[in-house]
């Protein structure tokens, strides 16, 4: 290796690691609901966006490889930190909320963010010469940032895998005189139940389950998640049995191949999935999928394309989604995951623009901008149930309204962390049983309800799992 092609390769590490960096902490902060084929593009991405930069200063300034090296790790900061800036300003301003909404609206934050990065290349520029002997000193700091998610990576592997043991899921025979009708099981993520509203928001959605109950839903009052995370409650809902890992590889795979969805196929059911976006289940072994990949969004929106984007065209898609889902021809089984009331906050109760407000403090004024999404996304749920039954034909819907799991409360509401954990677990669930005078019993968790399903319509036996519950999440 030639001098000249070490110095250049030296010359390009740190705008290189700079570029690298978000996107690795971004995933290793993720990594519990991602898997490493979602980080290739975005890392090939930064990759590019830095060989470009070095590339074009080097061109500018004539080969000062150092000084590019320089420049370029300057530009590269300017377009992938925006979105960590702005965060830390939301964590500052929080209590307040207006500051962010505001800058939020008119996007003046982003074009003073230009201003100060682009004082700083012009002084950089003039000044790069004496700036120079700093290069060795940031590739050496540089490397040490980089171990930091990489050793995040390397301690989830070895703390948090587990080995896959293998599942024998109950099967079920064939029952020839059961009805077709199409089933739609939608997911409003983070939905709390009825008592956790009222008791520690002071809510009372009694018209919401009132507009539900005269759609002849039945309501189960006391109705719980076995896991607080989605991650492992939507696979266990699923594939009706209770999970025996929690690597994520497995979980993706029980939530993709999923034993509901394959049971009704085998009865001449199309698949179809409608979603916003979330990691934890695509939909790629759907027959019809609406969808797209969240890590992608979540990389984009921390860059200074983050104000270009707008966080709530996801969430509207989805739900028109469900219109066209319902126009396809049946038999169907529907699955819609929808963020919502699910961070970020940006949606207000009327469904305007309150800013994108990441939420992931879980502070009071989080739950302030939870609760008013929470009322938007009732209304929406309303509409789709609506759009569901106008486009019923002879045969009515099957409609199960489930989240997958409640709130994450704040600890100055509940300051035990086992306690908080629990009441996470209580979620909302409603049953729409064409029919069937049977219903669910009052006291209810999500692993039994494609069971009551498929016994109900299918003359099946599978019957009910004693209901058991993982607060923590992990220690199954």
């Amino acid at each position: 290796m030639n001098i000249k092609f070490r110095s250049i390769l030296s010359a390009l590490f740190p705008p290189l690691a700079l570029a690298l960096f978000p996107v690795l902490f971004l995933f290793s902060h993720n990594r519990q609901e991602l898997l490493y084929g979602e980080l290739w593009f975005p890392l090939l991405a930064a990759g590019a966006s830095a060989l470009i930069a070095f590339f074009f200063f080097a061109h500018i300034l004539k080969r000062e490889i150092c000084s590019a090296s320089l420049l370029a790790s300057l530009f590269i900061c300017a377009f992938w930190y925006y979105g960590f800036f702005y965060e830390s300003l939301f964590g500052l301003f929080a209590k307040e909320g207006a500051f962010l909404r505001e800058f939020s609206r008119n996007r003046t934050l982003i074009v003073l963010w230009a201003f100060l990065w682009g004082v700083l290349l012009l002084v950089s520029l003039k000044w790069r010469a004496t700036l120079r002997p700093i290069s060795k000193p940031l590739s050496f700091a540089l490397i040490l940032l980089l171990l930091l998610p990489i050793g995040n990576l390397v301690a989830y592997e070895f703390t948090y895998r587990q080995d896959i043991s293998s599942q024998t899921l109950p099967s079920a025979p064939l029952s020839a005189e059961a009805a077709l009708p199409d089933i739609y099981y939608l997911i409003p993520d983070g939905r709390a139940n009825s008592e956790i509203l009222s008791e520690f928001f002071g809510y009372d959605d009694s018209a919401f389950r009132e507009e539900l109950e005269s759609r002849g839903f039945h309501i189960v009052e006391n109705s719980l998640s076995n896991y607080p995370s989605t991650r492992f409650s939507l696979p266990s809902t699923f594939n009706m049995e209770y999970l025996s890992s929690s690597d994520l590889s497995y979980t993706r795979q029980l939530a993709e191949q999923n034993k509901a969805a394959s049971f009704l196929k085998e009865r001449g059911y199309k698949f179809v999935f409608v979603g916003s976006g979330s990691s934890v289940i695509t939909g790629e072994e759907a027959d019809v999928r609406f969808t797209s990949s969240d890590f992608h969004r979540i990389v984009q929106s921390m860059t200074a394309l983050g104000p270009l984007m707008n966080p709530r065209t996801k969430v509207l898609n989805a739900f028109s989604d469900i219109e066209k889902a319902t126009k396809l021809p049946g038999p169907k089984f529907v699955i819609v995951h929808i963020l919502i009331p699910h961070i970020p906050y940006v949606f207000g109760e009327n469904g305007e623009y309150i800013g994108n407000n990441p939420g992931q403090k879980d502070t009071p004024r989080d739950m302030e901008l939870y609760l008013g999404q929470l009322k938007f996304a009732d209304k929406k749920f309303k509409e789709a149930v609506d759009t569901i039954l106008a486009a019923a034909g002879s045969t009515p819907p099957i409609v199960v309204i489930q989240s997958d799991h409640g709130v994450h409360l704040p600890k100055e509401w509940v300051e035990n962390d086992e306690e908080r954990a629990k009441l996470q677990l209580r979620n909302f669930s409603a049953f729409l049983l064409p029919g069937k005078s049977e219903v669910p019993p009052e006291s209810w968790s999500a692993v039994n309800t494609f069971r009551f399903l498929f016994d109900l319509y299918f003359s099946t036996n599978f019957g009910f799992l004693e209901d058991r519950y993982w607060p923590s999440g992990t220690s199954f």
